[in-house]
């Protein structure tokens, strides 16, 4: 390795174009930190293609560091990618909903655990749909317990729903709240924890769980 140039793995966030014939990505590296990069001349390259640069896919980058400037790696190399030649909306959906969830964090060291958890989810997604909202759902509720914001019920009471600012909630609680924009249903944290439950709006909770990050 030369010297001042940096080895580590990076998840895919987002991806734009930059100018007519280039890439800038956006990455968690496995060190916690946050790196842009542009990979010049991809998106006009017979040789190169740029498939596998999207959110989600995980590359090994050689580079140089530059603080907060963009950077072209001096080698990229793919290590896994959860697509295939012929796509499932339905997989880029869940993929886009589990890199959208990383860019609430802030650049830490701790994040280490977080890119791990990101990347061993991203490798065994599931094929079936169903399964596949599960496990994006079981994502964002071990993101919660990342952060500090999930909590453990307490076994001597029954509860209906979770609150994202103070926690779980019974249905007296619950009824005494005039208004609560943060309400996650326990069937969610259920389905969530691995039980078979159906009829669970997941694509609305998460939305909600983004929401909340987003005023924190």
């Amino acid at each position: 390795m030369s010297e001042g140039f940096s080895s580590l793995r990076a998840i895919i966030l987002r991806r734009s174009a930059a100018g007519e014939d280039s890439l800038a990505l956006q990455a968690l590296l496995e060190n916690g930190q946050f790196q842009s990069f542009r990979i010049p001349g991809v998106l006009k390259s017979n040789k190169r293609s740029s498939f596998h640069y999207y959110p989600g896919a995980i590359y090994k980058m050689i580079f140089r560091a530059a603080g907060d400037a963009r950077v072209i790696p001096r080698s990229a190399e793919l290590i896994f990618s959860p697509f295939a030649e012929t796509q499932d909306y339905r997989l880029l959906n869940a993929v886009a909903e589990l890199v959208r969830a990383a860019e609430f964090l802030q650049a830490s060291p701790e994040n280490t655990e977080y890119f791990e958890l990101l990347e061993a989810t991203l490798k065994v997604l599931p094929a079936d749909a169903a399964d596949l909202e599960v496990a994006v759902d079981r994502h964002y509720w071990r993101l919660l317990h990342f952060l500090g914001l999930a909590g453990s019920p307490d076994d001597d009471f029954e509860y209906v729903a979770y609150d994202l600012q103070s926690g779980f909630i019974t249905a007296r609680e619950r009824a005494a709240r005039v208004h609560s924009d943060f309400l996650l249903p326990i069937e969610w944290i259920k389905r969530a924890e691995g039980e078979i439950i159906d009829g669970v709006d997941s694509a609305h909770c998460r939305e909600l769980i983004r929401k909340f990050l987003s005023t924190i």
